[in-house]
């Protein structure tokens, strides 16, 4: 059952991507139906935090298709919001993710498994603000939503890559992190050509 979700999760975001790099209004139908098998999925493996926020991925899914279908021919890429908005919002998740776990460490020692195990709430906490961040501002068709999902796709290969480590594999969704992390370069590249064809 879980690989089940895994490989159908990975398959919906592989055909996100391709629409979403076209700017396809289509592109959040698939992208809000992977995040709905991802829901399921991270239940299941206790990471809680991702859970919720795929959840809040299949809502702003909605809102996303609604906004390209409606204006996706005026809605041009761009840089729409101020830097200082930007550090707001970073400072914002770090104080949530510390405030979210200040009941635990960062590091614990492990006495069955004889090591430090990384308490990856932190992570998946911070990184889970990063990416509902970059989807508001990717809905808007913003330029900087790209540099978010570069770090938050890396940050999330990292996480899965531990949590694989201590005992939850995740074998899929560590690749395709790895992969998501390569390819929103390509979207921002791409992204920013349109936005300077458009401006010409």
């Amino acid at each position: 059952m879980l690989l089940f979700l895994e490989i159908s999760s990975v398959v919906c975001v592989l055909a996100y991507l391709f629409l979403v790099s076209k700017q396809n209004a289509n592109a959040w139908l698939l992208g809000g139906m992977g995040s709905l098998f991802s829901l399921i999925f991270f239940y299941w493996q206790h990471l809680y935090a991702s859970a919720i926020l795929n959840g809040v991925y299949a809502v702003q899914a909605l809102l996303g298709y609604k906004t390209w279908k409606q204006a996706n021919q005026a809605l041009k890429p761009e840089y729409r919001w101020s830097w200082w908005i930007h550090l707001m919002a970073l400072i914002i998740f770090v104080l949530a993710a510390v405030v979210l776990n200040q009941q635990q460490a960062l590091m614990a020692w492990s006495s069955e498994q004889h090591l430090w195990q990384f308490n990856t709430l932190y992570l998946d906490v911070l990184i889970g603000g990063l990416g509902i961040w970059a989807t508001f501002l990717e809905i808007r068709k913003d330029l900087s939503c790209w540099w978010y999902w570069i770090m938050s796709n890396l940050a999330y290969a990292l996480l899965y890559t531990i949590q694989s480590f201590q005992g939850s594999p995740m074998y899929a969704y560590t690749v395709l992190m790895y992969f998501l992390f390569g390819f929103s370069v390509y979207v921002q590249v791409q992204w920013s050509k349109s936005a300077k064809t458009t401006s010409i």
